[in-house]
């Protein structure tokens, strides 16, 4: 089963990745242009707001603007009058006169008094108010319910006088506060909401209509001090009765008074939303390359590779042959291209089914020659058999018997190669069998009466080793049966597999108290032999006889197929 491939080497996403990198530039001139046209028209609705805002308050800014330069004037004049406090009240007087619109006017000086102003007589002006100014002398304009001269609704700008750098004290002028909302707005006819001014501290002065309604449109999200000192040109906001309204403030006197003009959030309709706007354009063709870069790719491209791949995963596991009408479904290049992959798999095809055929004569010689190498070891063993029961000395008769035994042994490998289905391997377990009922069998004969116990694994063997695991298991066991305990004849043989390819071979049998004879592998000859067999097998010997039973033990490693046979 194929695995899918990491996300990064995908052909999708590597041409996503490309395409992204060659759309980068583009993408980032479109955000700057956009950035550049959001500015240029963020500033152009700024400054046509500020514009119908400056034509709403022309009237009130022209008319705060005059009393300020009146009390300057005021303030210059009253103070080149010295101790002449009656000259300078009959001039405040005659000022009074000359602009009915102003309910007082008058010099504060740095005590408090006002002995020249336009009351009939001196006033103390003494308070926190004053001492804030006194604090921090500056231009101010203030509201008053209540007035302390006219005891009316009136608007009060204060101007400081100083001479030679030293504070001589303020020129204050009060305005009727309903006569600064009706002022005439000589520059235009613009209709906001709700026209209001608000000074340098937050605090609401004058408006257009009562001043309830008018609270009514304040935004609730800015405090009037911070938009003041901190002021924004326009904004959208959120106005104590809940509606959303488009802010706009214009200094009239900057750090002093302010108006503030509110508008229909409709207004703010045909103006950006904010940079995030920018980036939608450069956003949206990304997009929509991308969306077009896959359906490319998909439709033509790995469409095309997933039938290919279909095709050879049906040849793989089935041997089946593409079909002409899917190959057809794809483009020009595909169908070239599948069509060379049948005419490969055709010849793919071809050459197997010569080389099964050449396999299966190659078996079937090879199971030939073991069959008859089979037959003529046994026909060997029959001519031995000949010769035992001609000859007359029972050393003679003993030693063509040993060599009888180990002639049938090679004789059950090859039998084992050319009854198995792969003449290449041999299963040990079912080798070692054959050798024990021939062994039995022969024994049998002989008049030898063994019980063989075994435990055997599946260990898949090379004819390289098969030959020598059989030579030992004969040899070995051939031993075993002649010396056993004759009372209890009890022959157990085991072969395991276990880690690292290794195989374990034991071999055990009861053995006599009563007999001298120590049956470590017979004679001389037999000891050699199992040892020999044991070096090609490439395995260690051990023998271990404990007075009750004789163990032998061999571990060996289970090699690899040899393309060369091993020269013993």
């Amino acid at each position: 089963m194929t695995t899918r491939p990491a996300l990064h080497r995908r052909l999708t996403v590597r041409v996503v990745f490309f395409l992204t990198l060659a759309l980068l530039p583009l993408g980032a001139i479109g955000i700057l242009i956009n950035q550049q046209l959001y500015e240029e028209t963020r500033e152009n609705a700024e400054q046509s707001l500020l514009a119908l805002t400056e034509q709403a308050v022309s009237g009130e800014s022209n008319l705060i603007v005059q009393t300020f330069g009146a009390a300057a004037t005021l303030g210059d004049v009253i103070s080149g009058f010295g101790d002449d406090i009656e000259g300078c009240r009959n001039l405040v007087r005659e000022f009074m006169e000359q602009n009915a619109r102003y309910q007082f006017a008058g010099f504060i000086d740095v005590d408090g008094l006002s002995r020249c102003s336009s009351a009939s007589s001196e006033i103390d002006f003494g308070g926190p108010e004053l001492e804030a100014l006194l604090a921090d002398p500056k231009s101010t304009v203030t509201v008053s319910s209540e007035g302390q001269v006219s005891a009316q609704n009136v608007l009060i700008v204060t101007q400081p006088r100083f001479q030679s750098g030293n504070l001589m004290g303020f020129a204050s002028i009060s305005l009727e506060l309903d006569a600064v909302g009706a002022a005439f707005d000589f520059l235009g006819d613009a209709a906001p909401l709700a026209l209001m001014t608000v000074n340098a501290s937050g605090e609401l002065l004058s408006t257009e209509q009562d001043r309830g309604t008018a609270e009514q449109y304040l935004p609730t999200d800015f405090l009037l001090d911070e938009m003041a000192r901190n002021w924004t040109s326009t904004f959208v906001a959120v106005g104590a009765n809940g509606e959303t309204y488009l802010y706009s403030v214009v200094p009239i006197r900057p750090n002093v008074i302010y108006a503030l003009g509110v508008w229909p959030e409709s207004m703010n309709a045909g103006r950006p939303t904010g940079p995030l706007l920018n980036a939608t354009l450069p956003l949206l063709m990304w997009v929509a390359s991308l969306l077009v870069a896959w359906f490319v790719i998909d439709r033509f491209v790995l469409r095309g590779i997933r039938l290919l791949n279909s095709d050879m995963k049906r040849f793989a596991t089935k041997r089946a042959l593409p079909d002409d009408a899917r190959s057809k479904a794809s483009s020009d290049e595909f169908e070239r291209l599948q069509g060379q992959f049948r005419t490969m798999a055709e010849d793919i095809l071809l050459d197997q089914a010569e080389l099964e055929n050449r396999v299966h004569e190659k078996s079937i010689l090879l199971k030939e020659v073991h069959h008859r190498v089979k037959n003529n070891l046994q026909i060997v063993s029959s001519i031995m058999n000949m010769q035992i029961r001609k000859a007359t000395a029972d050393e003679t008769r003993v030693a063509l018997r040993q060599i009888q035994d180990r002639i049938m042994g090679l004789s059950s490998v090859h039998r084992t190669l050319y009854q198995s289905e792969n003449l290449n391997q041999v299963d040990a377990s079912e080798l070692i069998e054959r050798l024990i009922e021939q062994t039995l069998t022969i024994g049998s004969a002989r008049g030898i009466d063994r019980r063989v116990r075994t435990q055997l694994d599946s260990v898949i063997l090379y004819p390289d080793q098969a030959v020598p695991l059989a030579m030992l298991v004969s040899e070995v066991l051939t031993n075993a049966m002649k010396y056993a305990d004759s009372d209890e004849p009890d022959v157990e043989i085991v072969l395991s597999m276990e880690e690292d390819r290794l195989a374990s071979l034991v071999i055990s049998n009861s053995r006599s108290l009563s007999d001298p004879t120590d049956p470590a592998a017979g004679s001389d000859l037999g000891q050699q032999l199992i040892q020999a067999f044991a070096i090609q097998l490439g395995g260690r010997l051990e023998t271990d006889s404990n007075g009750e039973r004789y163990i032998m033990r061999t571990t060996f490693q289970v090699e690899d197929f040899s393309k060369d046979a091993i020269d013993y």
